[in-house]
């Protein structure tokens, strides 16, 4: 099995202190699977809408489909074909080796279908035990690249490597040790370094914390936890802030009304008094 990718080293925590989160705003996120004949019969749609708060009325954010197997063609996979409210479209579409033939390679292909500057290449290769290893170029400029590799060295350690135009080196490590989780990752030339935290305390309660040294996020840290109260019922919660300033206390509760159906509820609360809360909702119906 192939260790996380660079991104995902930091999953577990990052999980538990970003997602199903509503603060700000109030969405409505709908996914179904949809029959469209030759073009795919197995594809998923998703529309999502977002509300702002004060806004007078709402249009469809973002519109998503998946087509695992598009015209019947095994081996093409359109991951991702996105199109927003403002008419900008997304492409991801990848290619295995039931279509090209070739063992532990996975060719990839994003565009927004306007520019011809904007394809982006990318291959996986997962031959190698233990090992993933990934690169991406812009078609039209190859020095516009992102590379990566990372290996699951044993014991429990993930080490991983990161390479862009933009950061030439960066580098992360990712430790398992039963139910903890601990991760460091260096970017910027290790310039900044970001250590995040995750414990699964029980089959309830999991735990996680951050914290931010050096370059633009320097001293932003959060810290929090998740709780599975029953089935279909859970709370989450967390603290955050800079250098021990701006601080504010961030709650969410997430409800399984049906099969299919739930429901975010939650706010952010400074504590410094002359800033205002926010709350938001999130509808969800898959």
């Amino acid at each position: 099995m192939a260790p996380a990718k660079f991104d995902d080293l930091s999953k577990t925590a990052k999980d538990v202190l970003s997602e199903d989160y509503a603060e700000k705003s109030v969405s409505f996120k709908a996914k179904s699977k949809t029959n469209l004949g030759v073009l795919s019969d197995s594809a998923v749609l998703t529309a999502a809408v977002d509300i702002k708060l004060g806004d007078k009325c709402a249009t469809p954010a973002k519109l998503t489909w998946k087509l695992p197997k598009p015209m019947g063609v095994s081996g093409l996979a359109f991951d991702k074909l996105e199109m927003d409210k403002d008419g900008k479209m997304k492409l991801e579409a990848s290619l295995d080796k039931a279509l090209h033939g070739i063992s532990d390679i996975k060719i990839e292909c994003k565009s927004d279908l306007k520019s011809t500057d904007s394809p982006v290449l990318g291959v996986t290769y997962t031959g190698i035990a233990n090992a993933l290893c990934k690169a991406e170029f812009k078609a039209t400029n190859p020095a516009d690249y992102t590379a990566e590799a990372s290996y699951a060295v044993g014991g429990g350690a993930t080490l991983g490597v990161k390479s862009s135009k933009a950061s030439p080196v960066d580098a992360g490590m990712q430790y398992v040790n039963g139910q903890l989780v601990c991760a460091v990752i260096a970017k910027d030339m290790c310039g900044s370094l970001a250590f995040h935290g995750y414990y699964n305390a029980s089959s309830q309660m999991k735990l996680a914390s951050n914290y931010n040294f050096g370059g633009k996020a320097n001293g932003q840290f959060a810290a929090g936890l998740s709780y599975n109260i029953c089935h279909g019922f859970s709370v989450k919660g967390k603290l955050s802030g800079v250098n021990g300033a701006d601080l504010a206390v961030t709650t969410s509760v997430k409800s399984q009304l049906a099969n299919g159906v739930s429901v975010i509820a939650g706010a952010q609360v400074p504590l410094e008094p002359s800033k205002a809360w926010t709350w938001g909702m999130q509808f969800n119906i898959e």
